[in-house]
């Protein structure tokens, strides 16, 4: 500019001001740091361009994804990425959550608030609908039956389907809970009722003769006066007059039975009870309270129960004395006891799904219920015995080679696929009293064309 000798007008390039372009500073003179979309910084480039330019970027939209530290105008080269503003951060990225497991509870949580409880996280499972969570061993504990009697379980669903179980977390109690329930027998003879009923446990109601007991029930308000208000009289008695020995019967059905021997001549003095040399008679028996009124053919014989000392005498008059007799122990069990039957019946419902084959290569599939009794001998637990019967039901079709002739739709499967057993409330002692036991069924046949018999087979592991 050596020609130029005025300053008018002012011919020398304006200094240059820092501009940040693309993250980097550079000296430029403001109109051009504009025109290519520079951000002025307003003071000359220190040299330090991650300091002069850092405020002039910020988080940058690229498309879903979010990318830091960019400066504007390489942000918005792409007409579709969206520029957050200068000194803006990408959000933290949220944690992935998955299903979070603690004693068989499912819940949707992050890993870091799953691991917070201590509980176990599924990455993979996202839903908690089924429930992938593995479940805690059932409690263990005990089932005490109707009889009194207790296994060690833990199924407490199945104690609690049979009638009368009770299920007790920690295992068995030193001695089952009585289960009471109505316990009808029949009424002794001469009497107005037809059966007698009082609220006692099964195993005492079992060794009644004729019995039948009902669980969950009390007893109706018409009945006979009954001799087992009065058990501990059961069994043979001593009386021992001054001319004859009475041998008294009190049987638990009520009944009664008298043997007298006479010891001296005829013209002994009239007793009570009447009776001459070697009369065997039968009758029947009551007890109201202490009170024992025992109906001979012809008239009564009263005894009084002495409940004072450790084992009741039975006493009567005779003569204006009080005569008592004695009672005869039976070796091995107690007086009012009777051994248990050698049997007894329960009614059962068998509720479940099945098929029968059927020679058309396929199999009828069946739904429905039935009730049947079931038959319990002495000394067999009803629950294992159940249990087993539903393990032989399951296992027929192994026994099964070809489909059987001709086969109603509407009956009970032949071969079960699943079976539920509920014992109902009728325990009955006496196998006379099945004629009149009321047994019901509802069988539908669902399906005409299920598996065929080797497929069924096969399924269960036959071959």
């Amino acid at each position: 500019m050596k020609d130029k000798r005025s300053c008018t007008p002012d011919l020398c390039p304006a200094p240059g001001t820092g501009c940040c372009l693309n993250g980097k500073c550079v000296n430029l003179p403001p109109t051009e740091c504009g025109m290519q979309y520079g951000e002025p910084v307003g003071r000359p480039c220190s040299g330090n361009d991650e300091a002069d330019c850092s405020k002039f970027t910020g988080a940058c939209m690229v498309k879903e994804k979010c990318v830091p530290s960019q400066p504007k105008a390489t942000c918005e080269q792409d007409l579709q990425n969206r520029y957050l503003g200068n000194g803006s951060r990408c959000p933290e990225p949220e944690s992935e959550k998955g299903a979070c497991c603690a004693d068989g509870q499912c819940g949707v949580e992050t890993l870091e608030a799953c691991n917070a409880r201590k509980a176990t996280f599924l990455a993979d499972v996202k839903t908690c609908d089924p429930n992938p969570c593995p479940q805690p061993p059932p409690p263990k504990g005990g089932c005490c039956d109707i009889y009194g009697s207790c296994q060690e379980s833990s199924a407490e669903a199945d104690c609690l389907a049979v009638a009368g179980s009770r299920f007790f977390y920690g295992g068995c109690p030193e001695t089952c809970p009585v289960v009471e329930g109505a316990c009808f027998m029949p009424c002794p003879t001469k009497t107005v009722a037809l059966e007698d009923c009082l609220m006692m446990s099964l195993r005492e109601c079992m060794s009644i003769s004729k019995s039948r007991f009902r669980l969950n029930e009390q007893c109706p308000d018409t009945k006979c006066v009954s001799c087992y208000s009065c058990k501990e009289v059961f069994g043979e008695w001593i009386l021992s007059l001054p001319d004859e020995t009475v041998t008294l019967t009190l049987n638990s059905d009520c009944t009664s039975t008298m043997v007298t021997e006479r010891r001296v001549a005829e013209g002994a003095t009239d007793l009570p009870i009447r009776q001459s040399l070697g009369t065997h008679l039968k009758g029947s028996w009551a007890c109201s309270g202490s009170t024992i009124v025992v109906a001979w053919p012809d008239y009564t014989s009263t005894f009084v129960v002495d409940r004072q000392g450790a084992t009741p005498k039975l006493c009567t008059q005779e003569r204006g004395k009080t005569v008592c007799a004695t009672q005869v122990v039976t070796a091995g069990r107690g007086l009012d006891e009777k051994p248990p039957p050698e049997e007894v019946f329960v009614k059962i419902s068998i509720e479940g799904k099945g098929a029968s084959p059927h020679w058309g290569g396929a199999s009828y599939i069946q739904s429905g219920y039935h009730e049947e009794i079931f038959r319990l001998k002495r000394g067999q637990d009803l629950r294992t015995e159940l249990r087993a019967y539903v393990n032989r039901l399951a296992g027929v079709v192994c026994k099964i080679v070809t489909p059987p002739g001709m086969i109603s739709k509407d009956r009970p499967p032949q071969i079960w696929e699943r079976a539920v057993i509920t014992v109902l409330d009728d325990v009955i002692t006496d196998a006379k009293q099945l004629k009149g036991v009321e047994l019901k069924e509802s069988w539908k046949t669902i399906k005409e064309d299920g598996p065929s018999l080797p497929a069924l087979r096969k399924a269960k592991g036959c071959e």
